[in-house]
């Protein structure tokens, strides 16, 4: 819905302020943003995006999002951040996203992040993934946004060489 509304305005005058307008009234938060209805997600497409309160606005505070990721024991999780802007701490005890290797939330830790410098792509172990953003509610920021993928397990790149 986003990307159509960006390639075609309801308003093609020269008043941009107008279509601005629209967009903030109708468009944000994006689609896939946590919002005030809807705190915890089971995602289950093979794809998609997710993002922190009320993105691309400032999350508010006290805010705790949670996705779940559960796929066929054959597939990897990618999670590639987009975009990444958090208020800073030292051990990221205030406004964070945290991404477990496990859905229920209690696996392995493969990150936790605060600030704005962008993580790396995280893959998971296994099939399942848990993805949580908690701000404290000190500070706001934009928050981020982040898009997923799955891979099968036993992907193995073609061999690009000359045979032996």
């Amino acid at each position: 819905m986003l990307s159509e509304v960006l390639k075609n305005p309801p308003f093609r005058s020269a008043n941009t302020l107008l279509n601005k307008l629209y967009f903030y009234l109708f468009v944000v938060p994006a689609p896939f943003a946590c919002t005030a209805d809807n705190h915890l997600f089971v995602l289950e497409s093979k794809t998609g995006s997710l993002a922190s309160y009320n993105y691309p606005l400032p999350y508010d505070d006290k805010i705790e999002c949670i996705w779940r990721f559960q796929f066929d024991t054959d597939y990897k999780i990618k999670l590639s951040f987009d975009f990444f802007n958090l208020s800073h701490s030292t051990d990221c005890s205030e406004d964070y996203v945290e991404v477990r290797d496990d859905a229920s939330g209690t696996g392995e830790l493969l990150g936790k992040f605060c600030g704005s410098n962008k993580p790396v792509p995280i893959t998971s172990d296994s099939w399942d993934m848990y993805v949580a953003f908690k701000s404290s509610g000190k500070t706001k920021y934009p928050g981020f946004k982040a898009s997923y993928e799955t891979k099968s397990k036993y992907f193995r790149p073609k061999y690009s060489g000359t045979p032996i």
